[in-house]
Order: structure tokens, then sequence, then C-alpha cells
């Protein structure tokens, strides 16, 4: 009888042993750390990779790989990768360098995002499926709907690169679309809101006839086409209400996928409580100490700090920033701290809370009055942009200063390029600046990009931030043409008979003022209504075109150019055959 139990009890251990979740991380004590999490099941079985955060503006996609980490399996593995892209997702921008969803077709290492790729390349060699989570703009459709619902949007989707993918080394015909058809069908058994449901998007990325050629350089496609193993993308909306609801979307998604590939699982939680900092523990001049959210920590002049641990309600995904001294995550190095700054805890990109500090120079401590920010008026909405943040508008938008944080704070607050009417006046607050028009690019370190606005209080400067103009482009024109939609993206030609009729039905673009964005076919008589804007409007492609506006001056090539506040951010071409 004790025989019999020894060898149930040894099972037993065997079984829960068998699972395991190892940790892994790449390039340490920088601003792009990568933590990497292999997790194997009680039995074999098929693994499956899933990356969150290669583009950090898309919480939904990093806190749903982030749900997953501490899951258990009973069958098959796991390769997980919350956050790729950890800058992006602190900084809480799609791109620092370059896309990093668009770096797999280059063999070296010149970025931080192509050292970063070279391991996701690595992994993926070592999965049998790929899902790469993000959160994409509005909802796709097959066909145009509106602006927000339409071919050319991401969100409730499931992407692949082709239907049919044949292996020809392995013989192996993976059903990619029909797969991915199934899952969207019992997901949306579970989703009440028809709006929300998700739908399969075919890319044909390999196809001339392609609309997301752009695809060929992405995870999904190399893991695809190198490593021939299935991958889709899988996007939430950024329309949806709550980071909670995106990432309940993209756990169906996942789990339902799981189900394909035979990975049986304990399902994760859902945790996205606000994030917020219980304390620091510091080292301060060699003597430990711990620090609670919103205290003020007093120390002499040019002491040592070093950020030892954070303690939050959260376990990942924490980062800490000095402001002012060295770089976004400062947690683990030594500082010598010569005046008064803060220390920032975010999670991710969130803040969870903060530790002021305050130098002692001459002996007598003060509490300060602390700058937090600025107010702005984008477009008539207003932004706040906290203190060591920087802001990302579209060129030609405009700004207005409306104060500091808080707005007795008593500061000169300057925007480095604007000219101010009057002579040498330092003072911006309250003035209209249109970033397209009013500002002086030799002022810009970079040659009209980007724009410093400094904070000055006492004669003293105190902050700067920085604003990043974006070059606005029209991603597609969408023109009724022979009884079908025709999607162009900027740069495309289509040609056509002499005497077709065509219509203009709108623009899709990233640009979020649409009021100041204008489509004009260049050479069609208007009636003057509406100057510059030919979107409705019935455009016969006859004589009555005006010739001297055509491109090759002989009324055989026309362009349909796409104006934002008067600059040009997009053009296609009109062909006439005769």
């Amino acid at each position: 009888m004790k025989k019999i139990w020894f060898i149930i009890l040894l099972h037993f251990l065997i079984f829960v042993l068998s699972a395991e979740i190892r940790e892994e991380i790449y390039f340490k004590n920088t601003d792009y750390k990568l933590k990497v999490y292999h997790i194997s099941g009680r039995t074999p079985g098929k693994t499956m990779m899933i990356i969150g955060g290669i583009q950090g503006d898309e919480p939904g996609g990093y806190l749903a790989a982030d749900s997953y980490v501490d899951i258990s399996l009973e069958k098959g593995n796991f390769i997980i990768v919350p956050r790729a892209n950890l800058l992006s997702i602190i900084k809480n921008k799609r791109i620092i360098f370059k896309d990093m969803n668009r770096r797999f077709n280059v063999n070296e290492e010149a970025i931080y995002e192509d050292k970063v790729v070279a391991v996701l390349k690595k992994l993926i060699s070592e999965s049998d499926v790929l899902l790469n989570l993000h959160d994409g703009g509005g909802f796709y459709r097959e066909v145009y709907i509106d602006e927000s619902h339409n071919p050319m949007k991401y969100g409730q989707c499931i992407i692949a690169d082709i239907d049919t993918f044949y292996d020809e080394d392995s013989g192996i015909t993976y059903q990619l679309g029909e797969i991915a058809r199934e899952v969207c069908k019992k997901v949306n058994l579970m989703i009440k809101e028809e709006e929300y449901h998700f739908h399969f998007n075919n890319h044909n990325t390999s196809s001339a006839e392609s609309m997301h050629k752009e695809q060929r350089y992405s995870a999904t496609y190399y893991a695809l086409t190198v490593e021939k193993i299935p991958a889709y993308g899988v996007e939430s909306s950024k329309s949806l209400p709550s980071n909670e609801l995106k990432v309940y979307h993209h756990n169906l998604v996942i789990n339902e996928m799981m189900k394909k590939f035979g990975l049986i699982p304990e399902l994760p939680n859902v945790y996205l409580k606000k994030p917020k900092l219980d304390f620091l523990l510091l080292n301060i001049n060699n003597e430990r100490k711990a620090i609670v959210d919103g205290e003020i920590l007093r120390i002499p002049f040019k002491s040592s700090i070093e950020i030892l641990h954070i303690e939050a309600n959260y376990e990942r995904g924490l980062i800490a920033d000095i402001v002012d001294f060295g770089n976004n995550n400062d947690t683990n190095k030594i500082y010598y701290i010569d005046k008064d700054t803060e220390i920032l805890v975010k999670k991710d990109n969130i803040l969870a809370g903060k530790i002021y500090i305050k130098v002692d120079k001459e002996g007598l401590l003060e509490v300060p009055q602390i700058y937090k920010g600025l107010i702005l008026e984008i477009n008539g909405k207003k932004v706040v942009l906290p203190t060591g943040e920087n802001l990302e508008v579209m060129k030609g938008s405009e700004i207005i200063i409306v104060s500091t944080l808080p707005e007795d704070f008593n500061a000169i607050v300057n925007f480095v390029g604007f000219p101010h009417p009057i002579y040498d006046y330092e003072n911006d607050i309250n003035m209209l600046i249109n970033t397209g028009t009013d500002l002086l690019p030799r002022f810009s370190p970079d040659k009209g990009k980007t724009y410093e606005i400094y904070v000055k209080k006492d004669g003293e400067k105190i902050a700067s931030h920085f604003i990043i103009l974006k070059k606005p482009e029209s991603e597609v024109v969408i023109l009724f043409h022979n009884h079908k939609e025709v999607y162009l993206k900027n740069g495309d030609t289509l040609s056509v008979n002499r005497g077709d009729i065509l219509k203009i039905i709108d623009v899709i673009t990233d640009i979020q003022d649409k009021q100041n964005i204008k489509v004009n076919f260049r050479g069609y008589v208007t009636d003057w209504t509406k100057e510059g804007e030919d979107r409705g409007k019935r455009i016969i492609l006859n004589e009555k075109l005006i010739v001297k506006y055509s491109i090759n001056k002989q009324g055989k090539i026309y362009e349909i150019v796409t104006t934002y506040h008067e600059q040009t951010i997009g053009k296609v071409k009109i062909h006439i055959l005769d």
C-alpha cells in the first residue's frame, strides 16, 4: 500500500514540477530592456509566441500579453514578450527612431529597434505559431462605410498575410483565413455589441495588388515567409471605451487561438487597477531608506541616490525616472543630485506616483512650489503636458499655451521659434501659434521638426518641453469609378477612359482635425461654393477639364491633391486614356 501511495506521489510531483516559467532579460540597464517569459506546459505541445507593445502607444496589446505571464499550462508552451518596445511604451509613442514592426527585413543592429528585432527573430524561430498584439484605429470593414469603418482601418480584426499558405519545403498547407474566420465567429458570440465584432482581414501582402505592401517588413510576414509558421496580427480598436475592454477582447482571441493550436491553459485574470506607488527603496549616501508616494525627500547638496526597489500594486512594467538625470529608467543606477528634482514612477507610461527631492544648498530647507506642467489648447482641445514630457502634433495644428500647472506658478513660458508680435517679448502664454506658418525653422534643432517650449522662473530656466511636428499625410483617397470603390494610396495612379465619371468619396488620414482638410481635383471646374473641396462631386473626365492644370499640359494626367491648412499632404494621379 505504501508503495502505491509513493508511486502516486511521485507521478504527482513529476506532473507539477514539469510546468516551468523562466524569465530572460536582454539589454539590462538600458531604456529598452527586454523581458521574455518562457512557459512550459506539463505535457508537450506546440509553442505559441505572443508579442505585445512592439508599438508603444497600444496598451491593449501589451497589457493583454502581460496578463498571460503568470498562466499555467496543462499542455503546450508559451514564449511571451509583453513589452517588445519598452522605450516606446514609456514615451507612449509608436516610433522612437524607426517603426520596430517594419524592421524584420533589416539585418543590422544600427539602432536599438534592430537589436530587439534580432532577439524577436530568434524567438520566432523557436515557435510554432505567432500572435502579434496591437490596438488599431477605427473598425475594419471589407467595404467603405465611413471614415471609421473601412478596409484601411485595423481595429477589431485578425490579420493574416495570405488566406492560404503552402510551405514547399514541408509540403504543409496552412489555412490561415479559415482558422481566423472560425476564431472570429466564436469570439463574436461572446461580444454583445455588433460594432465590436471581429473580422478577418487578409492583407494579401505578397500580391502586387496588396494595399499593405509595407507589411512585408513586419513580424508576421517574417514568421510566415522565413520561419514558415502561422502568424497573425490581432487588433483591438483604439476606439473601445477602456483598456479593460481592449484586453478582454484580445484575451478572447488568444484563448480561441490556443484551442486551435492545442494549448490547454488555466486562464489568466485581467488585472487593470490604476497603478499606485507604495514606496521606493533608495540608497542615499550609502544609507537605505524607504520613501512613500508623495513624500518630500530633503538631501544634502550632491548626495548620491540609487533606486533599489519599487513597491507598487503591480510587479511588472514599472520604471522610475529621476527628472533631468539619467535616462527614462533610472533604477539601479547611481546619480549625484545637485538640484531640486522629482522621481516619477510609472507603470508603462501611466504615472503611478512621485517623490519630491529638495536639495539643501544653504542649510535652509523650504517646501518649494512644484512645477507640474503646461495646459495647452491644440486645435481647440485642451491638453495637459506634464513635467518632463514632450508632445507630438500634426504640423499645421494651432497651439495656445493656456497656463502653467499650477496656474499661479508665475513663470514665463516661451515657444522658441515663435516670433512674438511685440518685439523681444518672451512670454507666449495665450498666443495663438500656427505650427505650419508661424514658426521659424532656424530656431529648431532639426530644421523645423522639433521646437522647444521652456519655462523660466525668477530668471532661471527650470523646465523644457519639446513639440515634435509630425508631417501629416493622406493615407488613402477613396474614389467611386465604374460602379465600384477604388482605394488609392499616396502616389498611386488610376487609369481611366475619357468620358468616365469619377466621384471622390473621402480621404483617410491620421489627422484628427478634419475640418481643415480639403481634397481637390486639379483641373475640375467647380461651382466655387467651396473652393478647393471636391469630395462628393460628380466629375466627368471630358473636355470640360482645364488642360493647363494637367501635369503634362495635354489633358491626360491630372492630380487629386489633399491639403491640410493649405499644406499639401498627399497626391494621387488620374491618367485618362484616349
